[in-house]
């Protein structure tokens, strides 16, 4: 929430209702003033109870998040109003989204019966999504380089891609059978996947998957990069990576854990805005580094929720998502 110490007006109220009660002495004192309890992470207002699975960002203001049931959330003032988004009579379980500017993205949405996955595209800033393509495995993550070249992911390690806006997507597989959460691509032949069973793969080619040694068989539920050189993943079992150069340029995955937490902990998300200051989100709450994740301290929120993503536009900038429709934004 908002520090009203900060507003005048505020103070007047407070000063107000405190000598209405017979507490003048506490308004004369500063120092026995009681101190409003202050948040890193404060709830914004949400048109929904639905489970969040996602939440994508193009400017400080513009952004979507979609979840269960159809949920498909817009705002265009950082938060202040999450419209639910007009959308088609499609029952899905929206699982992912990413849009390239203002008007125009795609999700990824899967049912259970019978288990399905599609991939849909709005060209009206989210508004009535239309359906490119269904599979027979349930997608979990898409990304997208430009309004042309994009991929999308899920269950029994399908992996499709198009570039020509998803007019047409070609199927392909990474590894073998396992459930890819999270993709991540610098060029249309180099990118990264984050799947189950420690399954962090790499492809050079846009092709061929191959992969990494990172210690763990953890599930692997996101992965983020700000340079080729650095990146971090998270998932099941307490389980942070990081991947950085070594003492003789090595890039090597180290895999780590919060101190502190159980390995019942399962983080969901993670990102990073540079080398040292990132934010994870998960099941035990939000968590903070500013030593690149050697360390984590944990940050307060004013709602008890698992968290399901995350998404930074600055330092002091940013969203989360969870279940039971929480949408926090950061409060620094």
């Amino acid at each position: 929430m908002k520090n009203v110490l900060a507003s005048p007006a505020a103070v007047m109220i407070v000063a107000i209702g405190l000598s209405a009660c017979g507490f003048d002495d506490i308004k004369n004192n500063p120092s026995t003033t009681p101190i409003p309890p202050l948040y890193n992470w404060s709830r914004q207002p949400s048109q929904t109870i639905s489970r969040l699975h996602d939440i994508f960002f193009i400017t400080s203001n513009a952004g979507w998040a979609v979840g269960d049931s159809l949920t498909l959330l817009s705002t265009t003032d950082g938060g202040l109003n999450w419209p639910q988004v007009p959308t088609t009579g499609i029952v899905r379980n929206l699982s992912s989204a990413f849009f390239v500017d203002s008007q125009t993205g795609w999700m990824t949405g899967s049912k259970t019966n019978p288990p399905d996955g599609g991939v849909y595209i709005s060209k009206m800033g989210g508004a009535y999504p239309t359906q490119q393509l269904t599979v027979n495995h349930p997608l979990n993550t898409t990304f997208f380089l430009d309004a042309n070249t994009g991929w999308a992911a899920g269950d029994s390690s399908i992996l499709l891609h198009t570039v020509n806006g998803g007019v047409i997507w070609t199927t392909s597989a990474i590894g073998t059978k396992e459930t890819i959460f999270d993709l991540l691509f610098f060029t249309n032949e180099m990118g990264w996947a984050a799947a189950s069973q420690g399954g962090l793969y790499r492809t050079k080619d846009g092709i061929t998957w191959n992969k990494e040694v990172v210690g763990t068989l953890a599930d692997l539920h996101a992965i983020h990069f700000i340079d080729t050189l650095h990146g971090w993943a998270c998932g099941t079992g307490n389980t942070i990576l990081k991947r950085e150069p070594d003492s003789n340029n090595n890039l090597i995955w180290t895999a780590s854990s919060i101190t502190g937490e159980p390995v019942s902990a399962v983080w969901n998300d993670i990102f990073f805005i540079g080398a040292q200051t990132g934010w994870v989100v998960g099941s035990n709450g939000v968590y903070k580094t500013i030593d690149g994740g050697t360390t984590w301290t944990k940050e307060s929120t004013n709602v008890q929720a698992n968290f399901n993503a995350i998404y930074m536009v600055s330092g002091t900038s940013g969203w989360i998502v969870g279940d039971s429709g929480n949408i926090l934004t950061y409060t620094p």
